[in-house]
């Protein structure tokens, strides 16, 4: 009923640990070179990306936000300030903001990280925890 592989399954013993696994997964594999993090995020998702971009030595970023808008991502505003770095940067945003509930439109992220070759990741820890990343 997961609706994925046995290999794509990990378990965590919490949603803390669940997330820096994804981060630092995806950051890892994908060689990310900018980090690039949800600044409404949850402190574990922003210290997950603080520690990957020191790890890998990487510039660390926040995602620009609609004033006014519940911590809502400006993906104009991110597609433009991505540049010449998206190559290789990972994005990472929190599904909810634990803060306001703003809900992240993971269709756009996605087609803003894909257009300009970056990788998404975003998580989510409520009832059914589970990080998601898109990379192509």
């Amino acid at each position: 009923a997961a609706g994925a592989a046995p290999r794509e399954l990990v378990f965590t013993s919490g949603g803390t640990e669940a997330v820096d696994a994804a981060v630092v997964g995806v950051g890892e594999a994908t060689e990310a070179r900018a980090v690039w993090c949800d600044p409404g995020a949850h402190p574990c998702l922003r210290a997950a990306c603080e520690g990957l971009a020191r790890a890998r030595n990487a510039p660390l970023r926040y995602i620009p936000t609609v004033a006014g808008a519940g911590g809502l991502h400006d993906l104009a505003a991110l597609d433009a300030a991505l540049g010449a770095e998206a190559r290789g940067a990972l994005v990472a945003v929190s599904v909810v903001q634990h803060e306001t509930g703003g809900v992240a439109d993971l269709a756009a992220l996605s087609r803003v990280c894909n257009g300009r070759g970056a990788c998404s990741c975003s998580t989510r820890c409520r009832r059914w925890a589970r990080s998601r990343s898109i990379c192509k």
